[in-house]
């Protein structure tokens, strides 16, 4: 993360000669000055150690060089995955604010050669029945593998457990040998006891972990519907789809 702390100083100086923290110091001084329409927004603001903040928490940063310096680094670093902008927006805005701030982001995104040459195109072909929605975090869940770079210890593969509601996703690594039985372990040990519970439901595609005896007495055993995709019918199982895109993506 970025320690803004080293800026600070720098920052301060540079907001004494922005233009919008000048009109900010104007109202601070002038409140006669202030429009109507602009009241409820300038009330946002605040001076802290002559350092205007936005919320009282994210520094307003003064010009496109300091802006264009978050930017890359809350979008590009390679931990964050070149999210959207929606997500880069989140992550900057705790920190730091400047006007505009929505359109900048936006457009940076866009723009971004990285994320143009590497983003899954996501789209729909044809008409979709969509599965019923989960009333409950961890009711219904979707698993679905794919391939990732070989680590020292063998793994080459990801199990991609994704809650159908809530969109949480936990990403285990392991070999793309896996058996039905060993699936069932790592859901009991990854799902289970970090406190999600069982489902209710498991949609997956048909593969032969799935549809084995092992995992079928397993889901019966527990109480678990068995939800599984036809063949060429991948967007049955289109939540675990876009979780794999975004992590291979990252990845």
């Amino acid at each position: 993360m970025i320690d803004l702390n080293e800026f600070s100083t720098e920052i301060k100086d540079a907001q004494a000669d922005d233009e919008f923290c000048q009109q900010l110091d104007n109202w601070l001084n002038n409140p006669g000055d202030i429009p109507f329409s602009k009241a409820g927004y300038f009330k946002l603001f605040s001076k802290i150690d002559d350092l205007w903040k936005y919320k009282e928490k994210a520094i307003v940063l003064p010009n496109q060089e300091y802006q264009l310096y978050f930017l890359e680094r809350y979008h590009g670093r390679e931990d964050l995955g070149h999210w959207g902008y929606k997500k880069t927006l989140d992550n900057i805005q705790q920190k730091v604010y400047w006007k505009n701030m929505v359109d900048d982001v936006r457009e940076f995104v866009r723009s971004c050669d990285r994320c143009q040459r590497n983003q899954a195109k996501l789209f729909v072909d044809g008409l979709l029945k969509t599965l019923e929605i989960p009333d409950n975090r961890g009711e219904s869940i979707a698993i679905d593998f794919a391939t990732m770079p070989k680590e020292k210890d063998g793994n080459n593969y990801l199990m991609c457990i994704t809650d159908r509601l809530s969109k949480i996703i936990e990403a285990i690594a392991t070999k793309s040998t896996i058996t039905a039985k060993e699936t069932a372990i790592l859901l009991y040990e990854n799902w289970y006891l970090k406190g999600f519970g069982l489902p209710k439901s498991i949609v997956s595609d048909r593969d032969v972990k799935f549809t084995s005896q092992v995992w079928t007495e397993f889901c019966k055993l527990v109480g678990i519907e068995q939800k599984m995709s036809t063949s060429r019918h991948q967007q049955t199982n289109g939540q675990s789809e876009s979780s794999i895109k975004i992590l291979e993506t990252a990845l």
